[in-house]
């Protein structure tokens, strides 16, 4: 019975809780969405069998279902919930995360100097191609917040996906800046991409940056400033090259091949990593990593007609399998996120004669 309430609990609060804040962004009060649902779910289902196989262990001293089928079978089930969407974006997040743990566990290519650059390459060159040439492929989603990211206006995002795929194109230039030199447009796009990624990052960089340190900003010794500064500069600089390098290749180069000069240009994105944070660059690539994945993986269901079902049940697979990888040496102490998800902790709870045998 302890279990089930520690399960019901998890569910109730982790969909109540996204409900709650859902309804306090949209400024109404709205029925539980299906990611609050789903990961409601996710949290429920991983407490009732992780809790049941830990006290079947305990009690009968039978071996118990690990953290890693648990998770792998409470993602089905929140997969079920989600809409088609979101399932492509949890599961593309879910399998890099697992092709990442795969490398570091079996390769040493983490250990190679100047790996980002080829990693680079590999997340960002599919996304622009599909940007441009298959948008459709992409979440709808992730496509908004790309055309948001990139500071281009709607009208020139719509003629560089009517022209340029069209092969009549005579001027990608004529596509993105009309009636503007391409020193005029290069300028005026770092200024108001800068701009924007500076009014971006504020919130992200108070809640991940300055809030778990907030003891040390209110009583000292406080942070070092200025390389806090240069840090978010180098992160907006970052979110502004991840456009303006491939725009800047499509001007300098004379090619009319446009698909062939899209995809050097795709490639060449991976230079913009270069100028995010090295604590960060890895958060970054992987994101795009994801979106990425998301669009090919579309690209190539409709490349071969794979039916409806046969998708659905990879996604069922592909999460599972991931996720339990993924899951495969997490404890309750791994992180905050884990613990508040296994709703205990391992640590050891120091009494007041722990305490005092401390201090002598």
């Amino acid at each position: 019975m302890d279990v089930l309430q520690h399960a019901a609990h998890g569910a109730v609060v982790t969909g109540g809780g996204i409900t709650a804040a859902q309804s306090l962004f949209s400024r109404r009060l709205n029925p539980p969405s299906s990611l609050a649902l789903a990961l409601g779910s996710f949290v429920g289902v991983f407490r009732l069998l992780e809790g049941a196989g830990r006290k079947l262990s305990t009690g009968n001293r039978q071996r118990s279902p690990s953290a890693s089928q648990a998770a792998a079978i409470a993602s089905a089930v929140a997969l079920t919930l989600l809409e088609a969407e979101r399932k492509t974006i949890v599961v593309s997040y879910a399998v890099v995360e697992a092709t990442l743990i795969l490398v570091r566990n079996l390769t040493t290519l983490a250990d190679v100097k100047y790996i980002d650059i080829p990693a680079g390459a590999l997340a960002a060159g599919p996304l622009i191609d599909s940007w441009i040439y298959q948008s459709d492929a992409i979440a709808t989603s992730q496509l908004a917040a790309l055309d948001s990211f990139c500071q281009l206006p709607p009208k020139v995002l719509r003629r560089m996906r009517d022209e340029i795929p069209s092969g009549k194109l005579v001027s990608r230039c004529d596509v993105f800046h009309r009636g503007r030199s391409c020193v005029q447009f290069h300028r005026d796009y770092f200024i108001k991409g800068m701009k924007f990624a500076i009014r971006l990052y504020v919130p992200i960089y108070a809640v991940s940056v300055l809030a778990p340190k907030y003891k040390r900003w209110i009583w000292g010794p406080r942070p070092a400033f200025a390389p806090l500064v240069a840090r978010y500069l180098r992160t907006c600089c970052c979110l502004t090259m991840l456009y303006q390098i491939p725009l800047g290749f499509s001007c300098l180069s004379p090619s009319d091949r446009h698909r062939a000069t899209v995809k050097m240009a795709g490639v060449l994105t991976t230079l913009a990593f270069l100028a995010e944070h090295e604590k960060r660059r890895g958060s970054v690539m992987k994101a795009v990593g994801v979106y990425s994945t998301g669009a090919v993986a579309a690209r190539l269901v409709a490349a071969l007609g794979v039916p409806p079902k046969a998708v659905k049940l990879g996604q069922l697979l592909l999460l599972s399998v991931a996720v339990a990888m993924i899951f495969q040496r997490t404890t309750p102490d791994s992180s905050r996120m884990t613990q508040m998800l296994y709703g205990y902790s391992d640590q050891p709870t120091s009494t007041g004669d722990d305490a005092l045998a401390a201090k002598r």
